[in-house]
């Protein structure tokens, strides 16, 4: 299927008194009409899609900052690109939309326009006005181009025919997008009386048909500018990955939504799906606008490995050490003497610390491990690194409790490998209290920190202090056993 795919030229007006005028420095695909400085500091979006057609609701920040108060004309005027894959239908969003959806999404986590047809403006050959419209501040011309360069020509005519500076338009990046089959534009005017501070300006939303997800993001490699994305993604099935990735957005939120709930955030996204639970997810960037080398294009799918990275680092070791003891217990036992104690006290003392020392790893650690091992049920909530390495620790001790309780039974049947698990598990937990708590320094000095840290700190140095008494149990008992 050939896809239409319509690019939105925001070109932005801004009011001010007598302001002068200095270059302008800006992201997602900003170009300039004149000498200001004007800043889009983030973006935010809510997408709705069922399969085949999309509601977006976009909104962005603008800041703007003039130097000097002589020579200007009263308006600042900018063009941003966005590309979308289909001739879009444009009505009025509110701002309302976010607040209600990051308002649910928060409580979920704590609990874990009228269109006119107009046919001027069409002087460029193969250059056609679909339609315009008036929404709030906005004023909207969508046009069909299938020339880069005439695109270019009629950009510059409407600017002149409406009193602006004559925009520097990039050429290459419109002929890449209509070669590809984007061959929409919505021109969008904007007038804002101040952007001195930072301003959200009235969400639109655009309606289009797309045989997937998609918010565009490699036009924002235009000009190189620090930016912060939001999207909000509302589909019948789960996200794909791969796609998300790729476009070097993270995954942050992921959850659950009515379809009543979803009415109250826009009627509009409600009435793309029949279903009674969607799903909800909240995908973040963070970054330079050159590092946007490919735009958000995905679909859906009902198998999903996500939500369980904190639990595959729990599960990790106690897998590990169960595979071992599996094949000792095959290969090795049967060729393990037994052996008798000359001094039996001695290893009656190293097996009752070693006693010790497998219920304090495993009872308290366990308990640990329920509180912080995020298993895969909703709400899904991102960890970090600091969370995905404090389980994998507490698996290990979990797993190391196993170990030293399995060697005080071999101990009590007097078999040797018992005395062998005992010095293999402690030297195991001296090394990993020693290796943990100065990764935890090092981390801290990076700025990553998880509050379990502390406690798992804690009773690592207790555990240590038996694991050393245990120790030296061990090697006080082998030099006072006799083998059959």
């Amino acid at each position: 299927m050939i896809r239409k795919i319509t690019i939105i030229l925001f070109i932005m007006l801004f009011a001010f008194h007598t302001l002068t005028a200095l270059p302008v420095e800006c992201d997602k695909g900003v170009i300039p009409f004149g000498n200001y400085i004007v800043e889009e500091p983030g973006q935010k979006a809510i997408i709705g899609w069922n399969g085949s057609v999309e509601v977006l609701i976009l909104s962005n920040d603008l800041l703007g900052e003039i130097e000097s108060y002589s020579g200007f004309k009263g308006k600042i005027q900018v063009l941003e690109i966005l590309p979308l894959p289909s001739l879009p239908k444009i009505e009025k969003g509110s701002e309302e939309s976010f607040r209600t959806l990051i308002s649910y999404i928060n409580f979920r986590i704590s609990r874990k326009g009228l269109i006119r047809p107009f046919l001027a403006y069409a002087e460029a050959k193969r250059v056609t006005v679909e339609f315009q419209v008036t929404i709030g501040p906005h004023f909207i011309t969508v046009v069909k181009a299938e020339n880069g360069k005439e695109l270019e020509k009629w950009i510059m005519d409407y600017a002149e025919k409406h009193g602006l500076e004559k925009p520097k338009v990039t050429v290459d990046i419109l002929e890449d997008y209509i070669n590809r089959g984007y061959k929409y534009f919505a021109v969008d005017i904007v007038t804002i009386e101040n952007i001195r501070e930072i301003r959200t300006v009235e969400p639109l939303v655009y309606i289009f048909k797309s045989d997937k997800i998609f918010y565009p993001l490699k036009i924002s490699g235009l000009t190189e500018s620090y930016t912060e994305i939001k999207l909000f993604i509302v589909s019948k099935d789960r996200v794909r990955s791969e796609p998300i990735t790729r476009a070097k957005f993270e995954f942050t939120v992921e959850d659950i939504i009515s379809l009543d709930k979803l009415r109250e955030v826009d009627p509009r996204l409600a009435s793309l799906f029949k279903e009674g639970e969607l799903w909800v997810t909240v995908l973040e960037y963070r970054g330079s606008t050159v590092d946007l080398t490919s735009d958000v294009e995905t679909t859906t799918t009902k198998i999903v490995l996500r939500g369980v990275d904190s639990v595959i680092a729990f599960i990790t070791p106690l897998a590990l050490i169960v595979i071992a003891l599996s094949l000792l217990f095959r290969y090795y036992l049967a060729k393990t003497p037994h052996v008798e104690y000359s001094k039996p006290g001695y290893v009656i003392t190293a097996a009752s610390l070693l006693l010790i020392l497998g219920v304090l790893l495993i009872i308290p650690y366990s308990v640990l491990a329920l509180k912080i091992i995020e298993p895969p049920i909703l709400p899904y909530i991102k960890p970090g690194p600091g969370k995905v390495f404090a389980s994998l620790i507490i698996g290990a001790y979990v797993s190391l409790g196993i170990l030293s309780l399995v060697s005080v039974i071999l101990i009590a049947k007097k078999r040797l490998l018992g005395l062998k698990l005992g010095l293999a598990s402690t030297i195991i937990i001296l090394l990993i209290s020693i290796t943990y708590a100065s990764t935890v320094i090092i981390l801290g000095y990076l700025g990553i920190y998880y509050t379990v840290m502390g406690a798992t700190i804690g009773l690592g140095a207790l555990s240590s202090i038996i694991a050393l008494l245990s120790l030296i149990f061990i090697g006080l008992s082998w030099n006072h056993i006799e083998r059959k």
